[in-house]
């Protein structure tokens, strides 16, 4: 009886400590958006925005007015009922979604990526690493929930998909294929995920597992067509196709990832600026452009012939998409939508590198890499890992980066062990390394805007 008193008397502890800090993270994060609310909102999230009136037409809710053919239906319906429900309790539209994200937030590092990486790893995240881990995405990435983007939100269906599939129950591992589809119908580049999971979902029930009881495919199968369904009313009304996908074609010839990836050939990175006025733009690649140049006279319309330029070309694409890379875990203004393109956080630019060096030292010398888990790493990252050829932003390397913190929590107890066996030399050396790499490519980007003031692209 003693036992069991001291054991709930633990667990009490425990858990009013985790309740405790959850519910401080909401008040401070929410009181910090409301305390810097914005008023105008800007470039992508000005689209998503407008794009959540068009569900109402003539008193009466209908998906046949939604006009964008580049833009998934999803997110904007969401922030339809986001705005309908400030509505109804009498809160700001903006800041009701800044509230729904950051309770999304909360949900996310304390229940759902701890459980991940549970399922993946077997190791289990202490509640202080839980509270380390929703501050670093807050803070790396408050503009996500500031605007009314969709690469948080996608991100999160993609992490509840692979939460459910940990559970190892058929039923639930039928039903995470819904928010992976409806991760689609947020973020187009989110269809790569969709195909990797129909792969293993087939591999794993229908050839592995023999046992599995095939009554639950039709749930998949009715869910999955429950979510495809408006997509598919407003390419019938809008478009005249019978197809439940994005029609980005219609909009680009050979559609909107073949675009990026052209654009992606002459681009360091792209940014919104605010002042003076709002005006987005890219940072040049020198060889990039040459080579953009170069080829400026073929007309582009599949991947195929993108993959067919990179065999001509190697070098030069490692070049390119290795400062993509650099650029995109390259956080140096977390609001997303910027005031000054000249300026530089050092501290930001500091921690980013700290990060990024505890991890590859950890994933170097404690390599916890299950292979029989790989494939939801794989899930996880794959959407960033997509975006890399393309003309990248920095919010699209979210689930990479996000994953890199929340390894690096992880096994931040074993990387303190090893620095304990004399070996400070090598953080220092990555630390310093991972730092002059970043600041290097970040000057080659500001160059291509600044040249009188960094001198000539190098």
């Amino acid at each position: 009886m003693r036992y069991m008193v001291d054991s709930f008397s633990r667990f009490t502890r425990t858990n009013l400590f985790l309740y405790s800090f959850v519910s401080f993270l909401l008040v401070f994060q929410i009181t910090y958006l409301y305390q810097f609310a914005i008023t105008n909102i800007f470039g992508d999230s000005y689209f998503y925005w407008s794009y959540s009136f068009t569900f109402i037409k003539d008193g009466r809710f209908t998906f046949e007015n939604y006009p964008s053919s580049i833009r998934g239906y999803g997110f904007p319906l969401i922030l339809f009922y986001i705005r309908q429900f400030a509505g109804l309790v009498g809160v700001g539209e903006l800041f009701m979604f800044q509230i729904f994200s950051v309770v999304l937030l909360v949900i996310l590092t304390f229940f759902i990526l701890p459980a991940i990486l549970f399922f993946i790893f077997n190791k289990k995240m202490s509640n202080f690493g839980k509270v380390i881990l929703n501050i670093s995405i807050f803070y790396f990435y408050t503009g996500l929930f500031e605007y009314p983007l969709t690469d948080f939100s996608s991100f999160f269906l993609i992490s509840f998909s692979i939460f459910l599939l940990s559970k190892k129950n058929q039923f639930l591992f039928s039903l995470s294929i819904v928010p992976l589809v409806s991760s689609y119908y947020f973020r187009p580049i989110y269809l790569g995920p969709i195909c990797a999971f129909l792969l293993i979902y087939i591999y794993y029930f229908c050839i592995r597992v023999m046992k599995y009881k095939y009554i639950y495919l039709p749930i998949v199968v009715l869910f999955s067509l429950i979510v495809c369904y408006p997509q598919y009313l407003i390419n019938m009304r809008n478009f005249k196709t019978s197809s439940p996908i994005i029609q980005d074609s219609k909009f680009y010839s050979g559609g909107l990832f073949v675009a990026q990836l052209y654009a992606g050939l002459s681009t360091e990175k792209y940014e919104t600026w605010i002042l003076p006025i709002p005006y987005s733009d890219s940072y040049l690649n020198a060889s990039g452009s040459i080579l953009a140049l170069a080829e400026n006279s073929k007309e582009f319309n599949s991947v195929s012939e993108f993959i067919i330029l990179y065999f001509n070309y190697p070098l030069d694409i490692i070049c390119i998409y290795y400062s993509h890379i650099i650029n995109g875990l390259t956080i140096q203004n977390p609001h997303v939508y910027i005031f000054n393109s000249m300026s530089n956080d050092l501290f930001l630019t500091l921690a980013n590198s700290v990060f990024l060096a505890i991890f590859f030292i950890t994933i170097y010398f404690f390599p916890r890499l299950r292979i029989d888990k790989l494939y939801c790493v794989f899930i996880l990252i794959l959407p960033a890992i997509l975006t890399i050829p393309t003309q990248i932003e920095e919010r699209f390397f979210l689930p990479l980066f996000v994953f890199i913190i929340a390894y690096t929590i992880l096994y931040f107890k074993e990387f303190c062990n090893l620095l304990r066996c004399n070996r400070y030399f090598i953080f220092v050396f990555f630390v310093l390394i991972m730092y002059f790499i970043k600041e290097r490519s970040q000057l080659n980007a500001k160059a291509s805007i600044h040249p009188k003031i960094y001198g000539k692209i190098f």
